[in-house]
């Protein structure tokens, strides 16, 4: 997977292993928790389709299979600077940040869309610096794996 970086791969092998339990093939339970654990919200259906797609076997995938799939799912977020100027909307200080709060409004549906639980809130809180603003920029690399 030469579109990530050695870092990225090691995080993803991390993930990999531990979701795993050590085992050589994630399955499809495992695979929806790591996806929640990195911010996605996938349906079982979802998944499903996911491993089939990226190895032909809807019930589990190799780590190579899973770097295919998370390359495509990331890919399909948008890039940095799409996501960004969504934030921005809300960033009405133009100091690069957003509030705990209105982080929380956005990923938990207040303005349409999925809603994200509460950890899952503050995980990504934390990719942005945690406490009360929230620096959306770094949040962004955090999650695309660019920083």
């Amino acid at each position: 997977m030469s579109e990530f970086s050695p870092e990225q791969i090691s995080e993803f092998e991390g993930a990999f292993k531990h979701h795993s339990q050590g085992e050589k093939v994630l399955t499809k339970d495992n695979l929806k928790a790591d996806m929640r654990s990195l911010g996605f919200k996938p349906t079982d259906a979802e998944v499903a389709a996911m491993l089939k797609e990226a190895g032909g076997n809807p019930a589990q995938c190799s780590f190579e299979e899973y770097l295919t799939m998370m390359s495509d799912r990331l890919k399909r977020m948008g890039d940095a600077d799409d996501i960004a100027q969504a934030f921005e909307c809300f960033d009405t200080t133009g100091s690069g940040t957003i509030s705990l709060n209105t982080l929380r409004d956005i990923l938990q549906g207040k303005f349409g869309g999925d809603a994200f639980t509460d950890r899952e809130v503050r995980e990504l809180a934390k990719l942005g610096g945690g406490g009360d603003a929230i620096a959306y920029n770094d949040m962004i690399s955090a999650m695309l794996g660019s920083h």
